[in-house]
This record gives structure tokens, C-alpha cells and sequence, in this order.
């Protein structure tokens, strides 16, 4: 019978053995979990910020569509002050060259 136990070793200690191996087991699984979790965490925060950051950028795009649209209404004014100003500007010069023609020929009319 002694044969017998030595053979097979002591259920005791393969027991023992067994449930070593089994809470190894169990930790390498817990630690595995855990790791994972934290990725899922790490992973759920950056798409939190992600989206925050998406928000806040399309918040200025319309602030900046708004304003470009603004300053593109005061630039079409200028350009059309501008015109007029031109417009203005051409009928001063022809007035003028009236006038210098005019007094060209007042001058020649004097002189005679």
C-alpha cells in the first residue's frame, strides 16, 4: 500500500498543488482584467476628449465663418465706396480740365 502513495504522491500536497495553480491562475486572469480595463478607461477618456475638442473646434468654425462673412460685406462696401470715390474723383479731374480749358481760352479772348 505504501508503494501505492508514493507512487501516486499525497493527495494532500496534489491538492495542495492543484489549488496553487488554480489561484495563479485566477491572479494572472485578475491581472489580465485589470489591464484590459484600464486600456478600455484610457481609450473612453481620449474619445471623451476627442469629442470635446471636435465640439469647441466647430464652435469656432462658426465664429470664424460669421466673422469672415462680416468682414466680406465690409470689404464689398469699401470696394463700392471705393468706386464712387473713383467715380468721383474722374468727374472732378474732367471739371477741372474744363475749367483749366475754359480759362485757357478767357486768357486768349483777354488778350485780344
Amino acid at each position: 500500500m505504501e508503494n501505492q502513495t508514493e507512487q501516486h504522491g499525497d493527495p494532500d500536497k496534489m491538492l495542495n498543488s492543484k489549488l496553487e495553480r488554480e489561484k495563479a491562475e485566477q491572479k494572472r486572469t485578475r491581472t489580465v482584467a485589470i489591464v484590459f480595463g484600464l486600456i478600455v478607461t484610457l481609450a473612453l477618456v481620449a474619445l471623451t476628449y476627442g469629442f470635446v475638442q471636435k465640439r469647441s473646434a466647430d464652435e469656432r468654425v462658426k465664429l470664424l465663418q460669421a466673422s469672415s462673412d462680416s468682414l466680406k460685406l465690409k470689404l464689398e462696401e469699401c470696394a463700392q465706396m471705393a468706386r464712387m470715390q473713383q467715380m468721383q474723383a474722374h468727374q472732378a479731374a474732367i471739371q477741372a480740365h474744363e475749367a483749366q480749358r475754359q480759362a485757357e481760352e478767357a486768357l486768349r479772348k483777354h488778350k485780344k
